[in-house]
């Protein structure tokens, strides 16, 4: 039993740890309600591999699993543990990476850096954008203003202006000619060249092309038309999509919660169709959250970017709560 001295206690994860607050900090319990983590945080984070993100006087630090310090709390910003156990670290003002006892693993010779995934992580190396692979080998060399993932083992690179295609291996697909490289969908992607939209797929470019599709807009598709009001047409979406969700009998059973995901396209029209489970919970919430995202019916306003109103995906998020 949790002693009631604190403010307010979080769940317990699967480490039976509980972020807990008091007198306006945070630290951390077991299930005992022994403080193990001090309250003096104004920010703490679980992370991958069983790490722990700290904020303090608005510098980020770390600890691993057993309490030990990976790096005190003096960067500026929150660093995401990679897949591989390795975090971005600063030391004299640069930044490499350690794992999870602390040692440097890869020299701090960087301006900034990304947390690692399995292609790589991205880099900063004197004002440019690169990426490096686990061996600190560079993938693409850092000549980028700006370096994202484009989805699909693509990513997409910015030099001088204009946006070109790469892979992860550091393949050159597509030299820097595009104005604009969206997210790639099924192996295709829409580009602008020129101020021609189009697509792009397999190395092969057509600007005939009028099926574009978006994974991000730069106005999202509404729900409801609410004159631009902040905020108006999520409000209006949550509140049918709690006023008909029915929690599935087998899930209250059997103790099941959590969010469920379903990713469907939303045309120039706004006509919704191509309905997806992307993230289950199990117990028939899947099949609940499907049945009633098709029963929103179409939507007010679709997607557009740059004026244009194009084939938009959206993940709509729906989580289920036992009271």
């Amino acid at each position: 039993m949790v002693k009631p001295q604190f403010q307010y206690a979080n769940d317990f994860n699967d480490r039976s740890l509980a972020i807990v607050k008091l007198k306006g900090k945070r630290g951390l319990i077991n299930e005992q309600g022994e403080l193990v983590l001090d309250c003096q945080y104004s920010e703490i984070k679980f992370n991958e591999c069983d790490a722990i993100s700290i904020e303090k006087n608005e510098k980020w630090g770390l600890l691993n699993a057993a309490m030990k310090t990976i790096y005190p709390c003096e960067l500026d910003e929150y660093q995401r543990v990679g897949f591989n156990c390795i975090t971005g670290t600063k030391i004299n003002n640069k930044y490499g990476y350690a794992n999870m006892e602390g040692e440097l693993v890869v020299p701090a010779i960087y301006d900034t850096v990304g947390a690692f995934d399995s292609y790589g992580a991205f880099v900063c190396l004197e004002g440019k954008w690169g990426m490096i692979s686990e061996d600190a080998e560079f993938v693409l060399q850092p000549t980028f203003s700006k370096l994202r993932h484009g989805g699909e083992g693509y990513l997409v690179g910015k030099e001088k202006g204009l946006y070109g295609i790469y892979d992860t291996l550091g393949t050159v697909h597509e030299p820097p000619t595009y104005d604009f490289v969206g997210y790639f969908f099924d192996q295709k992607v829409t580009v602008k060249r020129n101020g021609d939209w189009g697509s792009w797929e397999a190395g092969m470019e057509d600007l005939e092309d009028e099926e574009l599709y978006l994974m991000i807009a730069e106005h999202p598709p509404e729900y409801v038309d609410c004159d631009e009001r902040p905020g108006c047409s999520s409000q209006r979406l949550m509140e049918f999509i709690y006023s008909n969700v029915r929690y599935p009998s087998v899930a209250k059973e059997n103790g099941i919660q959590g969010l469920v995901v379903i990713k469907f396209l939303i045309d120039h029209e706004g006509k919704t169709s191509d309905f997806e489970i992307v993230s289950d919970i199990g117990g028939g919430c899947g099949e609940e959250a499907m049945r009633v995202a098709k029963k929103m019916g179409d939507w007010e306003v679709p997607g557009t970017l740059q004026g244009r109103t194009f084939l938009t995906y959206f993940n709509l998020p729906i989580r289920f709560k036992l009271e």
